[in-house]
This record gives structure tokens, sequence and C-alpha cells, in this order.
């Protein structure tokens, strides 16, 4: 079995015909809660529901995978890559014991959302996952990834796409020093997971 045999449902169906899917029930409800309460709230109601389901799900992904939090991390980012493969192009700029760093030089995920009209749902359903896979591996991995191709970053700028993904974490690793120096000059200690700097009694997100 697979670790993501439950999350594909169906594992001959690929991940982007099961999004495919996904988007003829979400789209029209939507599109009738924006209707009712307006873009923003609607919008506002849909990623808060999404974001959480999405949250659950990686989690209890990860409960489900033996080992190290970065064992779990690396099984569920290998079954991610390997849904997405057929779908999503990568340059692979470093893939080494200290990190792997990659630039989405195409992905027809973001061609379906954009041309539906509805890239931030796609964010929602794909992108952010990314997110939810990397907490899997608590204070051993951090992720870090500026723009993407389905929230408008173009070929022009797909440098500045590059997914980044460090371990092991500690608060003098190139990814995090940077942030710790510029939210507070007396930071002790990072919790990988979600950015978080603790700095004698006091706690304030990079």
């Amino acid at each position: 079995m697979g670790v993501f045999d439950d999350y594909l449902v169906d594992p001959k169906l690929s991940l982007l015909d099961k999004t495919r899917i996904q988007s003829q029930v979400l789209v029209p409800v939507l599109q009738a809660l924006r209707s009712e309460l307006g873009k923003e709230k609607a919008d506002a109601i849909v990623k808060r529901a999404l974001r959480e389901w999405s949250k659950q799900l990686f989690a209890a992904i990860g409960d489900g995978v033996e080992g190290s939090p970065r064992r779990k991390w690396a099984a569920m980012h290998t079954a991610m890559f390997e849904s997405t493969e057929q779908d999503v192009a990568v340059n692979m700029l470093r893939h080494d014991k200290e990190a792997l760093e990659f630039d989405v030089t195409r992905c027809r995920f973001a061609e379906f959302f954009r041309a539906l009209g509805e890239p931030e749902l796609g964010a929602l359903l794909i992108c952010e996952t990314d997110f939810d896979i990397a907490a899997a591996g608590g204070g051993e991995v951090a992720f870090s990834r500026d723009q993407t191709i389905m929230r408008g970053c173009g070929v022009e700028c797909v440098r500045n796409a590059t997914l980044q993904i460090f371990y092991p974490i500690t608060p003098n690793h190139p990814f995090f020093a940077p942030k710790l120096k510029a939210v507070c000059n007396r930071a002790t200690e990072v919790n990988a997971s979600w950015c978080r700097v603790a700095c004698h009694g006091c706690q304030r997100k990079a």
C-alpha cells in the first residue's frame, strides 16, 4: 500500500484528474457562496475549510508513516513527487544531504486552474499542501518558496519560484539566520515547522 493511496482514493487515477473531479464540485459551490455572501467572505470561508482539511489530512498521513519526522517528510515528499512528476516539470538546482532545491518550470495544475479562472482554488488544493507535508518533518525540515506559477509567476520569474528544503535545522542555518536577525537579535531557538522564533521569553513569527 502506497503512502498516498487514501489521499488519491484510486491509485490508478492521476492527481491531476482527481483535482479536476474535485473542481467540478467545488467551483459551483464556490460560485454559489460568492453569489450569496460576496466574493471576499465566500473565498475566506472556502480557504479556511480547505486549509484545515489539508492540514488534518496530511498530519494523519504523516502519523501513519513509521520513523523520524525527517523520514515521514521524505516518504510523503517522494509520494507527492511521484504523483505529480508527469504534470510538473522541474529544474533541479541542488539535491544533497543538507538541502533540496529546485525550480518548477511548468505546472499543468496551474494551467488548468488559471484557464478555469480559479488559481487561488488551485493553490489551496495543490500548492499549499507542500507546507503541510513539510510540517510532518517537525523540527528536522524547513520549507521555503517565494512564488508559484499558480499565483502568476511565469517563465520570466521562474528563478524566483525556487522551492527550498533544508535539513537538519539549527538557528544558525542559512535559511533561518537572516530571519532570526530581522525579527529579534536576542533569538535563541527556533521551531522549524512554523518558523517560530523564541527569544528570552517572547515568541514571534519569523
